[in-house]
């Protein structure tokens, strides 16, 4: 996570962007059991946290078809 937010500071993003994103991403982890690496996962894993989030989140279509693009 630490090279994460070097990241998007180094790119000057704002502090509340990089909370949600690093959020974002605990959320795709703990999504899958915190046992793999993000890193070593794929598309088939995001699309299916993506569906899950339509399906049972409370965040709408656009928002998920804006991640599968």
């Amino acid at each position: 996570m630490d090279q994460v937010k070097h990241v998007l500071r180094f790119c000057r993003y704002a502090y509340r962007t990089e909370q949600t994103y690093c959020d974002r991403i605990l959320q795709f982890v703990e999504f899958y059991g915190g046992k793999t690496h993000s890193k070593d996962m794929g598309k088939k894993e995001v699309e299916g946290l993506l569906s899950h989030l339509a399906n049972y989140g409370r965040y709408c279509g656009k928002d998920c078809e804006k991640g599968m693009s």
